[in-house]
């Protein structure tokens, strides 16, 4: 359990709004003492704190339980320069009164600490205050619930249920608690906070009938072939919902893969995959890496992933992407190195979930590898030519009404309920398959070959090489059978096949091979 140092609970309770300037005989000249002067910046709430294994700055609201990290330097000094004068002058006659100020003394000391905002406010100053060594207790998500903060309270979710809790309500339990002395209240990062109220969102029902987003939802679910694809609808659903639950299973550490459901390997965009990480991004922190730029082994590549950063999302993969470089970063320690700033390692209990958007599969079919990866499926419903804008006549999230974002809210959560209830269950469909397969093999070409030869009949080797250079003349160059037996057996493989060999006759050195569709025994 974490206690506040005493003299900080002082400071924060009976500030004394002691000098900490001097004025010289003549009264023209006015000295700031700088050690006094952080007294103020402590009483604001300022303080070092350890996140992770680093020690950042941090501003604490002691009435309200939130925490502020700020993203650089820069912006922790000119949050403390605005707020120091800020409280000077809230405070004028404390000052006045208390030191019995006389004429213009009190603005002098103002005028100069504005001129000399550059020597008395440096960060070296905040080494010499006391580092918070403990983590501050904060809420979190555990295995079996998630908490969203709003604006006017705290909403936890789990499986059955939704619990809303008023920040008002903590506040006055934590001011009037005399039954466990001991009992501590938790923070939050401010940063956490989702800029909208909690008004007892309507019923599931009725959001789903109202929802934008859920018609949205269902266009990448179902097809015009499968209109009620429940199962690519719940896999949806499960997978927003693991992305939105922050607590991490050693045991499910999942790189979630958003594609398309089509065989081409050509990017097409305007799908609707950026939109569902805009959704989540409405409830969490996602930091978006351009597909373009994201190299695994630069690194500064992770240089932007603040404290509050739930998810990280790479939009647009590029073709050829390898799982390898991930398998740290989903199992272990994520190290974010940073230009000009203190390193930060991220435990892996409190690291971001990856989601990456592509049309291009992600290159890895191991065992090991497979367990790794979870598909989204979505249907090209939309398109460059077809966007969402034109099928709801405006874009979704920008200048919803309060009605519209009721409406999103429970949709969301929904998803986070499914998730926690079923967990993430194993997606697979005749297009994820098919295209593991054409990656195996080579390219489309391969892939269709396979597919028109005579399967479950038994052959010699020159029926697969004269029909592969009838199909495919120009590519003679694969025509041997080391090659095409190489490229046989992951066909096999990755379609359950199974490729028999066999001796044309007793003592013959003659073999004949089959393509068998029957299952391999498991």
């Amino acid at each position: 359990m974490l206690d506040l140092p005493i003299e900080d609970n002082e400071v924060m309770t009976d500030f004394q709004f002691e000098k900490f300037w001097t004025v010289s005989g003549t009264g023209k000249r006015t000295s700031i003492h700088t050690t006094k002067l952080w007294d103020i910046v402590k009483h604001l709430g300022f303080r070092r704190i350890k996140v992770n294994d680093a020690s950042v700055i941090a501003k604490i609201d002691f009435d309200s339980y939130q925490i502020e990290t700020f993203d650089d330097k820069d912006l922790e000094m000119r949050s403390i320069i605005s707020e120091v004068p800020r409280f000077l002058r809230n405070n004028q006659s404390k000052y006045v009164e208390k030191h019995s100020l006389v004429g213009v003394e009190f603005d002098n000391m103002v005028d100069t600490l504005s001129k000399d905002v550059d020597t008395l406010f440096k960060l070296k100053f905040f080494d010499t205050m006391d580092l918070i060594e403990d983590s501050l207790p904060m809420y979190k998500d555990d295995e079996h619930s998630a908490f969203f903060f709003f604006i006017n309270g705290i909403l936890e979710v789990t499986a059955s249920k939704v619990k809303f809790t008023s920040y008002h309500y903590l506040n006055k339990f934590h001011s009037t608690n005399t039954i466990n002395p001991k009992f501590i209240p938790k923070y939050i990062w401010k940063n956490d906070i989702i800029q909208h109220r909690y008004n007892d969102f309507t019923d599931l029902a009725k959001a789903k009938e109202k929802s934008d987003f859920y018609k949205f939802l269902e266009k990448l679910a179902y097809s015009i072939d499968d209109p009620l694809n429940e199962t690519k609808m719940n896999n949806l659903k499960r997978s927003i919902g693991y992305l939105m639950h922050a607590y991490k299973k050693p045991s499910l550490p999942k790189l979630i893969v958003i594609t398309e459901n089509n065989l081409s390997d050509e990017a097409k965009g305007g799908t609707g995959k950026g939109i569902l990480v805009e959704a989540i991004s409405k409830l969490r922190t996602v930091l978006s890496i351009s597909g373009k730029n994201f190299d695994p082994s630069n690194k500064f590549v992770f240089q932007n992933v603040e404290v509050n950063v739930k998810v990280i999302h790479i939009d647009d993969g590029e073709k050829g992407l390898q799982l390898e470089p991930f398998f740290t970063m989903l199992t272990g320690t994520l190290d974010v190195e940073m230009k000009n700033k203190k390193n930060m390692k991220i435990p892996f209990a409190n690291s971001p979930k990856f989601v990456i958007s592509t049309n291009h599969d992600v290159l890895g079919y191991s065992d090991s590898d497979n367990r790794r990866k979870h598909y989204i499926e979505v249907e090209p419903y939309f398109s460059k030519s077809y966007t969402p804008i034109m099928e709801f006549g405006k874009e979704l999230f920008t200048n919803w009404s309060n009605k519209e974002w009721e409406s999103f809210f429970p949709i969301m959560l929904d998803c986070v309920q499914l998730y926690l209830k079923d967990g993430l269950i194993e997606y697979n469909s005749n297009t994820l398959t098919k295209k593991k397969v054409i990656k195996a093999v080579g390219g489309l070409q391969f892939y269709n070959w396979f597919e028109e030869l005579q399967k479950d009949t038994y052959y010699n080797f020159k029926y697969y090489i004269d029909s592969f250079v009838e199909a495919h003349g120009e590519s003679q160059r694969y025509a041997n059978k080391t090659a095409i037996g190489t490229k046989v057996r992951k066909y096999c493989e990755l379609m359950g096949y199974e490729w028999v060999e066999i001796r044309e006759s007793h003592g013959s050195r003659e073999r004949k091979y089959q393509i068998s569709t029957k299952r391999k025994a498991s």
